[in-house]
C-alpha cells in the first residue's frame, strides 16, 4: 500500500487501489489479522505485494483495537492472541513503520489544530501526518471521519 498520494495510476484495480504503496491505519490494518467486514477488501488490496506502511504507534492502536473486540466479544482470547501474534511476525518481516520524528509530530500538530474540532484524535492526526510525510501512498482507513479529514488535506483515501 502506498502512502497518502493523490494520483491514482493506470490499472487501478476494482478497489480503487493501484498505487504500491499504502499506509494502513490501525482500523485498517486489524482487518488484516481479524476476519470482520472490510477483511476481504485489504487482502484483495494487499495481494499485490505493496510497500505497507504504518504510523509509528499503530501497533500500540492494533494491540488495543484487538483487546477491544475480546470485551466486545466479537473475538477470543485464543482469537486474539492470535492475530497478535500474526501481526507481531508481519511487522518484522513486511511492513514498514514510519518513525516518530520532530516533522512527523509538527505535521500531526498543525492537523488538531486544523481538524481537532471536526473529531481528529490525537492517534489519528499521528497516522494521517504518517502518510503526509509519503506522498506517493493511499491512506487506507475504516473510520469514515479521519477519511473525511484525510480527503481535507487531499490525501487519496481509500475506505475498507
Amino acid at each position: 500500500m502506498a502512502l497518502c498520494a493523490n494520483k491514482v495510476g493506470v490499472g487501478k484495480s476494482a478497489d480503487g487501489f493501484a498505487g504500491r504503496q499504502a499506509l494502513l491505519a490501525a482500523s485498517a490494518l486489524v482487518k488484516l489479522f481479524v476476519r470482520e467486514p472490510g477483511s476481504d477488501r485489504v487482502d484483495r488490496m494487499t495481494s499485490a505485494d505493496p510497500e505497507i506502511y504504518i504510523g509509528p504507534l499503530t501497533h500500540h492502536e492494533f494491540i488495543s483495537a484487538v483487546q477491544r473486540r475480546i470485551q466486545d466479544r466479537t473475538l477470543t482470547p485464543t482469537g486474539a492472541g492470535k492475530a497478535i501474534a500474526e501481526f507481531r511476525n508481519g511487522l518484522r518481516e513486511s511492513l514498514f513503520v514510519i518513525p516518530f520524528e520532530k516533522d512527523l509530530s509538527h505535521r500531526a500538530l498543525l492537523l488538531l489544530e486544523k481538524h481537532g474540532t471536526s473529531g481528529l484524535r490525537t492517534l489519528d492526526a499521528l497516522q494521517l501526518s504518517a502518510c503526509l510525510g509519503v506522498p506517493e501512498a493511499a491512506f487506507v482507513v475504516s473510520d469514515r471521519p479521519l477519511a473525511r479529514i484525510a480527503t481535507n488535506e487531499r490525501v487519496k483515501t481509500i475506505i475498507v
